[in-house]
């Protein structure tokens, strides 16, 4: 028997099992097949920030079909450094051997250990760069077309910007996609990595990508336009957005807020910074401070997620002090179905911290902590009274633990895997490694034990 001469819920139990770069494949074998695999041919949407991408948007979008699969939506808004001349931008030109390697770049479904190797290839290749003008590694044709190049995309760039980013193509498309549930805005590295169909759009300028420095006209645009077409999403995924969307006037503020109020995976990375050189990271830190103690924005935007299951709040920075205090953020709230949290660059009491941590006992199965700073309390007593508490499958914490009182400072490396006996003759790693285990269940508090486990003076 023939696969068309089946019925078609049988086919449909098949089109779910195919891989998506088959299905385009499957729908060529006969009409009963493509009608039936369609609806199978694009899940996701991926935006980036030029013209052309925006109208293939809209044209999924008016698509009777098509537009009724689509679940997700990842919107990549790095851009084009602005260069007045093009000695400017013979500066900054890519050597070759980076566009080499941009090749090399994973898939997003790729294993963290793959994403991990190709970070590193990407920082060992720019320890060994060595500068060279770009007449010394282009030839003048090439050069030529690649300035050219620069000029139209950053043009079209220019264009997006001037009608707001595009925000009417997107609140259109929105009220055109049904099934949207998931929203993904990546800044940077925010909160997925780079892409590689990003890279290659924009690749013949011969330059890298930058995010924008605020992000806050994309994201606004994503979560009001979600809010105007009645989405009821699951997820939503932005970082590095500038911490000034939470000061939208009211009214943007509720629409954005009644669009989350169904979510159950919840990640914000926000930014402290007003560019992005690492001189000016966290210039904003008390501005931004100030405004969340006192308004709570934070706080009044994630407490009402009934369903929420997945939950990231994390900063840029934490010097001088952390942007935010965790009871700002969390209040007394407790989210019944959650089972992972994420925090990053922020400050609390330790009353608060355990406090947040018991109330979620029956349900938190991973934790994720990143440059945390007690002011006050000691972390071998938070430490232990986690580990009392919970019940976890993982447990990830890196960065800094710091203590204003008493004073305290540990830093445990980021460094993704542990695996060879040379990663634990790192003090950081070993620190980090035992502090994961006793969080699972194992060992006593490593803390306690400062010969094994020294602070960071």
């Amino acid at each position: 028997m023939r696969l068309d001469q089946l019925p078609t819920e049988i086919v449909v139990l098949v089109c779910k099992k195919v891989s998506k770069f088959d299905v385009p494949n499957l729908r060529l074998t006969s009409k009963f097949l493509c009608s039936v695999a369609t609806p199978f041919l694009l899940n996701e949407i991926h935006l980036v920030f030029k013209p052309e991408s925006f109208h293939r948007l809209l044209e999924i979008s008016q698509h009777p079909v098509i537009s009724g699969s689509v679940t997700s939506l990842l919107y990549e808004i790095d851009c084009l450094e602005r260069f007045d001349s093009r000695c400017e931008w013979e500066q900054r030109v890519i050597e070759p051997s980076y566009l080499s390697l941009l090749q090399t770049l994973p898939t997003r479904c790729a294993s963290e250990e793959e994403k991990f190797e190709a970070r590193q290839r990407e920082l060992e290749h720019d320890r060994n760069r060595r500068p060279a003008r770009a007449n010394e590694q282009y030839a003048e044709d090439t050069l030529a077309k690649g300035w050219d190049s620069y000029l139209a995309l950053y043009a079209e760039q220019a264009v997006l910007r001037g009608s707001d980013y595009g925000s009417g193509a997107i609140c259109s498309a929105m009220r055109a996609l049904p099934n949207l549930r998931t929203i993904i805005l990546s800044h940077g590295s925010g909160i997925v990595e780079r892409t590689k169909q990003l890279d290659k759009t924009f690749s013949a300028s011969l330059q890298r990508l930058y995010p924008e420095t605020s992000g806050i006209p994309q994201a606004q645009s994503l979560l009001v336009g979600a809010a105007g077409a009645g989405l009821s999403l699951e997820s939503v995924q932005i970082g590095d957005v500038d911490w000034k969307i939470l000061q939208c006037d009211d009214e943007d503020f509720f629409k954005i807020k009644d669009a989350l109020q169904s979510l159950r995976t919840c990640k914000l990375r926000i930014s402290t910074g007003n560019d992005w050189s690492i001189e000016n990271l966290g210039v904003e830190i008390p501005t931004c401070s100030e405004f969340l103690r006192q308004s709570r924005r934070l706080f009044h935007l994630i407490k009402d997620m009934p369903l929420l299951n997945d939950l990231t709040i994390a900063f840029d920075w934490f010097d001088p002090t952390g942007p935010a205090q965790l009871e700002w953020i969390v209040g007394s709230i407790t989210w019944s179905f959650l089972t992972v949290v994420s925090f990053e660059c922020i400050d609390t009491d330790d009353h608060s911290w355990v406090s947040f941590f018991r109330r979620h006992r029956g349900s938190l199965r991973k934790v994720c902590l990143e440059s945390i700073r007690l002011l006050t309390g000691k972390w071998s007593a938070v430490l232990e009274e986690m580990h009392e508490a919970l019940t976890l499958e993982s447990a990830c914490v890196t960065g800094s633990l710091l203590g204003d009182d008493p004073v305290q400072s540990w830093y445990l490396n980021p460094g993704f895997p542990l695996s060879s006996p040379e990663d634990y003759a790192c003090q950081s790693n070993r620190t980090r490694k035992a502090v994961e285990d006793y969080l699972i269940g194992w060992g006593d508090c490593p803390l306690l034990d400062e010969e094994e486990h020294p602070q960071d003076r």
